[in-house]
């Protein structure tokens, strides 16, 4: 059975409000100048810590670290739910759930908040797994915990197709040896993706998972 990989944030909801709103509460708590809109934008996908640390280059590992408990604070309460769907998922989820496949989720975000999210809007049932992290701040690589699941599960590189905004959901296809298609709605660059399959819509999504899933 062929199985489907989706990164969570840019690719099948926009989750920037909350996101954005997240940071801008944690810097202002703190007493930081917030980042721009472009740099926290350009930052939406890689782990928390990892995303601030390049949003506060200069701050001490403690500043860091309480940077990402006042992040969790607001996004946990207000920000987890401050998103929309991209247009068209619903549509794409039901359809390509008809076929024989396996649908799953590979995030950086915490896996509590993806099921809350899920649940909350009614898309839980399309997905036989999901990926996410722990709400702690040490864990592994997407392309890690893609290699894990792969390896636990038996599953073919071959069987196997990750969907993701980002280059880092890039790196995870390629060294697992999985395909890959670059959704070029999301919070990532055509540059960053270079060398991949991409799509500029929801709809081409649809066909061209479709086209990978029904091929032999």
């Amino acid at each position: 059975m062929k199985n489907v990989f989706f990164d969570f944030d840019g690719t099948l909801a926009d989750t920037r409000r909350g996101i954005i709103n997240g940071y801008n509460y944690a810097f202002d708590k703190i007493g930081l100048p917030r980042a721009s809109e472009e740099m926290l934008l350009m930052n939406i996908g890689p782990p928390l810590k990892e995303v601030l640390r390049n949003l506060a280059p200069d701050e001490p590992e403690e500043r860091i670290d309480r940077l990402a408990v006042l992040y969790r604070e607001y996004y946990s309460s207000d920000g987890l739910y401050e998103l929309e769907f991209f247009d068209g998922i619903r549509d794409m989820l039901e359809c390509v759930d008809r076929k024989d496949v396996r649908l799953r989720i590979l995030s950086s975000k915490p896996t509590a908040f993806i099921e809350n999210i899920l649940n909350r809007y009614g898309y839980m049932k399309y997905f036989d797994g999901i990926d996410g992290v722990s709400l702690g701040y040490s864990n592994k690589s997407k392309k890690e915990r893609l290699k894990d699941r792969m390896t636990s599960e038996g599953l073919d590189p071959a069987d196997c197709i990750v969907v993701g905004d980002r280059e880092e959901d890039l790196n995870a296809a390629r060294h697992c040896g999985a395909e890959f298609i670059g959704v070029l709605f999301g919070y990532g660059s055509k540059e960053e993706l270079e060398g991949s399959v991409t799509v500029k819509s929801v709809g081409d999504l649809n066909d061209s998972l479709t086209a990978w899933i029904e091929r032999s």
